[in-house]
């Protein structure tokens, strides 16, 4: 039995720079990519952008706010 894990990151992006790994997912799409938002935004801390990338860091997607 194998199991295989997804092998990609899911990121938001805070207005003031930083950056938190939130997921590990294969694929991403609008709609989750706006949940992710919803989830991370806070009053201190507003979500302006949330990325799947690969391991190294390569942007497959990218969802601006």
């Amino acid at each position: 039995m194998s199991l295989f894990l997804p092998s990609n990151w899911v990121y938001v992006e805070y207005e003031n720079g930083r950056t938190e790994n939130v997921a590990n997912t294969d694929t991403l799409t609008e709609n989750e990519a706006g949940d992710f938002k919803e989830m991370w935004d806070t009053k201190l801390h507003k979500v302006v952008r949330v990325t799947l990338e690969t391991s190294k860091r390569k942007v497959l997607k990218s969802f601006t706010y």
